[in-house]
């Protein structure tokens, strides 16, 4: 299923990448390259990455953040593109309409005046522009098996509709939190953009049976889910 996207940083480096773990065929290599629900999490996982080094301070009663280049704090880093020729946009400032160019975001800074006040998280604007099938969206989470020192506020963001740069929401565990340009910041996830319905089926005779068979088919062959989730891989050796 193809996702697309636009990176407005200028750089190539900061696309996102699907980076697929490597699956262990022995049992000398423990995860994640030994567990496959390790390995298939990268599989279906979009890995985003950071646009500058940035550096987050959770104090007391407040939150500081912002991006580094060559050593020097940077308060704040702009994005702006050169308006297209032909096209017309609405001018937020004189700035944009006398110089032609448009103002997309700023990071770090605070999405709201609540995450400001409960010094709760700030957000990170990468510069990223989804586009997905219809009817899906990306839901956006920490990124996999990394993010000790903070986590991703989780999100879902219908982008089969809305294509704006997706605010990155940063809660920090510690007190001073370095991220560095080009590293993995996020995950995004897509999934179906529609309501869920949840049903009990312990009373289904014909699933009840089908768990049971796994259960002897686990214990039978430990490796089991591999052959079920890996049928071509396991056939060509």
């Amino acid at each position: 299923m193809k996702i697309e996207f636009i990176n407005l940083n200028r750089d190539s480096r900061l696309d996102p990448e699907i980076k697929i773990i490597p699956l262990s065929q022995d049992g000398k290599n423990k995860p994640p390259s030994y567990c496959l629900p390790w390995v298939e999490a990268s599989r279906y996982s979009i890995q985003i990455k950071a646009n500058e080094d940035y550096v987050i301070q959770k104090k007391e009663k407040s939150i500081d953040a912002w991006a580094e280049r060559g050593g020097k704090k940077m308060p704040l880093s702009d994005l702006w593109i050169d308006l297209p020729e032909g096209m017309a946009v609405v001018p937020k400032n004189p700035q944009e309409h006398f110089e032609k160019k448009v103002h997309l975001s700023q990071s770090p800074s605070f999405s709201s005046p609540w995450q400001r006040k409960h010094h709760h998280s700030v957000t990170l604007k990468l510069g990223i522009y989804w586009w997905t099938p219809s009817g899906y969206g990306l839901f956006f989470t920490s990124a996999i098996h990394r993010n000790e020192e903070f986590r991703v506020v989780e999100g879902l963001v219908r982008s089969d509709l809305w294509h704006r740069d997706v605010p990155i929401v940063i809660q920090p565990l510690v007190k001073e939190v370095r991220i560095a340009k080009y590293s993995i910041v996020a995950t995004a996830i897509l999934v179906p953009a529609e309501d869920l319905e949840l049903s009990a089926s312990s009373e289904d005779s014909q699933k009840m049976t089908e768990l049971m068979k796994q259960v002897s088919q686990k214990r039978l062959q430990p490796s089991i889910y591999k052959k079920l989730t890996l049928p071509k891989k396991r056939s060509e050796k």
